[in-house]
């Protein structure tokens, strides 16, 4: 099953839209795995801009982004053949 992964960059004020594969509800440590294709678009997605350093190699800066409707904090790992893994460190719990 696949959900959508919507990465964001506050600084430019720019999110890209990505499809991973996810089964079932989003919960703390789930692993997800990008493509070296996914890396080059979120990069060129949220910052175009070769000199640019206001982010790292997916091109995110934000505190939060969201995974199947679910707002998440990241943690990103690049890999060395241009894939990445992120790993869901907290999911947001709106207080009623």
């Amino acid at each position: 099953m696949a959900k959508t992964l919507v990465l964001k960059n506050d600084f430019h004020n720019t999110q890209v839209n990505l499809r991973v594969k996810h089964d079932g509800a989003v919960e703390v440590m789930d692993i997800i795995k990008l493509t070296p294709g996914q890396v080059k678009k979120s990069h060129r997605s949220l910052c175009g801009s070769a000199d640019c350093t206001c982010s790292g190699d997916l091109g995110t800066r934000a505190p939060w982004h969201e995974l199947g409707g679910v707002e998440v904090k990241l943690s990103i790992d690049t890999n060395q053949d241009g894939s990445a893994t992120l790993a869901v460190e907290q999911i947001w719990v709106k207080e009623d």
